[in-house]
């Protein structure tokens, strides 16, 4: 979504390093995980969560994107052991590109 992109790019500029109230961290948050930046909505989260861990909503917030991005590291880690493992695609590759090179 491009518009979420933009607006996220704003509004985190707009930010600065001043406080601000933390649904203004959650819209900006929101808006790069919709854009499937969940790394960029936890730069954002974190330090609100710094300076108010108790707001549960927060804290919330930052374990979901947390989760997303854990998530996606176990998807890739599992499709590279597919395609390294010994009957994987990069293996029949390998075994047509040796077979092609000295057959």
């Amino acid at each position: 979504m491009p518009f979420d992109r933009d607006a996220a790019g704003v509004w985190q500029m707009a930010l600065g390093t001043e406080p601000r109230p933390p649904a203004v961290y959650m819209m900006v948050a929101d808006a790069r995980l919709r854009d499937g930046q969940p790394g960029s909505a936890i730069d954002i989260l974190r330090p609100a969560y710094d300076r108010n861990a108790n707001d549960d909503e927060i804290a919330v917030a930052l374990d979901i994107e947390i989760g997303t991005v854990r998530s996606r590291l176990a998807r890739a880690r599992r499709r590279l052991r597919e395609l390294l493992s010994p009957t994987g695609e990069a293996s029949d590759a390998r075994r047509l590109t040796k077979d092609a090179t000295h057959g």
